[in-house]
């Protein structure tokens, strides 16, 4: 497809603008005077034709189908209108006769027949439903209908009389009119269907065209029937400035980027202007009915056939508004049939829904009640398993070191008789029931300090609790931690509001919360390779709210698994020598006696930081 530089378009629109002035310039000033009145009428209006018609066809190549074929129609109808007036004045100017009716008629009646099927070609959206598109058609019905009332009230039934038996003048002058409707009719069908391809501007600008020539056949129908019509009639201007309005629809349909984009951004609010365009026909219809109804009463004075025409065209109005009607009524009707039926079926399927979520719920409450016995008795099962390993281990022990020193016991009875035993003998069995006692001995603090820690843990009793600063009972705590840290190579420090931090429980469990996760981040510090560089920090800070207490070391990184299972009774990570229940009765402490919350963040290369949140108290109690 050849592409024609935009300038070369520009320089024949100028062309057309220019000759439009010069037709506004003759015709206005009267240039030449009498004599050259019928030249000055008939030829000047010809040339805007011929260039605007030229101006569509070479936009038409520019285009794809089927906008193509639509510009390719207007320049054609544009053609014909050139056609009708060198014909005219050739009629009038060369064979001295009255051009209406003529041959030039034949041209003047395709040019609005070609107009229609210009716009016959432009995409346009669908109508949902052959009800709505009825509808449409009743609507466009009723609108044509009054106009053509108005028609024949204000100049058809003159015309008519007028006319009398001259057949091909009458039936001209009612063509026309009807033409002119049935572009506007095509033009508005194409509104109400989303406009296709056209912009707005070039929309606005094709229905001002439109308009104009309809102004122009009902003011010179209505000129020619009283035989007021005279060549170069300054309404001539007219159809020049429609002409030019139909080319700058053109020509702006090419500044467009392409018909694509205006596809999707046409479609993206059709049903926005298609919900807009259907209330603007409601409202033109009902102005349509009222204007049908002042023309009634204002018809006194009307002639016979007039009097025909305008209660013929009122009762088919009335018939088109009545079935209008009834088809609104039907589908209200229905609408309410259906939303009726909706209403049931929605009660019933909410009840049913209803039914199924609660016997789902149930279903769910026995399945997680279930799951908490389940989860509590594998629990208790791992608690005992734990505790009976624990209390076990050092009952075996001590038991076997009885067994031990009463077969020691026995041997030294039995060499007090013999006289070949030696006083180094007896210090050996001496020294090795010493032994035994001291093994049997550290069994024994093994299990107590077991049973001790599992009765901190299970006891949460809120006896002995008061309000109290959190920085006072944490510096306590820190100068045993100190202590300890230094003996391990291991630098502690500890940071403190300003401003006391007063929270609710006994001092005595946060001691225990923060040596324990002190303790805990020096084991961890126990791998690094260079233990002068291990450090832990005690960090406090205080909100509105709560207080946030945060140790963090930078030891080796815990594993995906420790971190899941860290608070877990039983759980340790140095075997034989942790009883496992210290970061367990941590996570108690502050979930049951503080009501708080404790979280574990662990990255390799970092190291490891336990948070922990309690919410404040209301007072500071000082603590003695």
């Amino acid at each position: 497809m050849a592409r024609i530089p935009q300038k070369k378009l520009m320089v024949w629109l100028g062309v057309l603008i220019f000759f439009g002035i010069l037709e506004t310039i003759v015709l206005l000033l009267q240039v030449g005077g009498q004599a050259f009145e019928v030249i000055r009428g008939d030829l000047f209006n010809v040339p805007p034709s011929f260039i605007a018609a030229w101006i569509m066809y070479l936009v038409s190549k520019q285009h794809s189908d089927p906008m193509k074929k639509m510009w390719f129609w207007i320049s054609l109808s544009l053609m014909f209108l050139g056609l009708g007036d060198i014909l005219w004045a050739y009629l009038e100017i060369v064979l001295k006769m009255n051009p209406f009716p003529s041959i030039a008629d034949l041209f003047y009646v395709l040019q609005p027949i070609t107009l229609i099927v210009a716009f016959s070609f432009v995409p346009r959206k669908k109508i949902q439903t052959k009800r709505e598109g009825l509808k449409l058609n009743i609507e466009i019905a009723i609108v044509m209908t009054t106009l053509m009332i108005l028609a024949w009230r204000i100049y058809l039934a003159d015309t008519v009389l007028e006319y009398g038996q001259q057949y091909l003048a009458l039936i001209l002058s009612l063509v026309y009119p009807i033409m002119d409707v049935l572009q506007l009719i095509s033009l508005s069908l194409l509104m109400f269907n989303g406009r296709g391809n056209l912009t707005k501007f070039q929309f606005s600008s094709l229905a001002l065209g439109l308009t104009g020539m309809g102004l122009f056949d009902i003011l010179f129908n209505i000129q020619e029937a009283s035989n007021s019509y005279q060549t170069a009639n300054p309404l001539d201007l007219l159809v020049t400035v429609c002409v030019v309005l139909f080319c700058l629809a053109a020509v702006s349909s090419l500044l467009s980027k392409n018909d694509l984009v205006m596809n999707d951004r046409l479609a993206s609010n059709s049903k926005k202007e298609m919900g807009s365009n259907w209330q603007t026909l409601a409202l033109v219809t009902q102005v349509c009915v009222f204007i049908v109804f002042l023309v009634n009463v204002f018809r006194k004075n009307d002639s016979g056939i007039n009097e025909i025409g305008v209660l013929t065209g009122t009762g088919l109005a009335v018939v088109l508004a009545l079935f209008r009607q009834s088809i609104e009524l039907y589908d209200n009707a229905q609408l309410n049939k259906s939303l009726k039926t909706l209403s049931l079926n929605l009660e019933q399927r909410v009840q049913e829904r209803t039914e199924e979520l609660n016997a789902k719920t149930a279903l769910l409450q026995e399945s997680q009640a279930q799951l908490v016995a389940s989860e509590k008795l594998a629990s208790l099962g791992r608690v005992t398993a734990s505790v009976a390993h624990e209390v076990n281990t050092p009952l075996a022990a001590s038991l076997y070191d009885l067994s031990h020193a009463r077969e020691l016991v026995r041997e030294y009875k039995n060499s007090l008789l013999a006289p070949n035993v030696t006083k180094d003998d007896h210090l050996e069995i001496a020294n090795e029931l010493e032994s035994v006692h001291e093994r049997i001995e550290r069994s024994l603090e093994r299990l107590g300090r077991f049973i001790r820690r599992v009765r901190e843990q299970s006891r949460m009793s809120s006896k002995d609790t008061t309000d109290f600063d959190a920085r006072q009972t944490l510096q306590d705590s820190f100068v045993h931690l100190e202590y300890q840290a230094t003996q391990h190579q291991v630098k502690l420090e500890l940071t403190l509001p300003v401003e006391p931090v007063p929270i609710h429980g006994d001092p005595l469990r946060l001691k225990q919360i923060l040596n324990e996760l002190v303790l805990t981040s020096i084991q961890a510090c126990a791998g690094q390779p260079d233990q002068s560089l291990s450090w832990v920090h005690i960090v406090l800070v205080s909100s509105a709210k709560t207080m946030h207490l945060s140790v963090e070391n930078n030891g080796l990184a815990l594993t995906e698994d420790v971190v899941t299972s860290i608070f877990e009774p039983k759980f340790s990570m140095l075997g034989e020598n942790s009883d496992g229940l210290g970061l367990s009765v941590v996570h108690d402490i502050v979930k049951g006696h503080f009501s708080g919350d404790i979280a574990l963040n662990s990255q390799i290369g970092i190291g490891t930081r336990f948070d922990i949140s309690i919410p404040k108290a209301n007072s500071v109690k000082e603590i003695l």
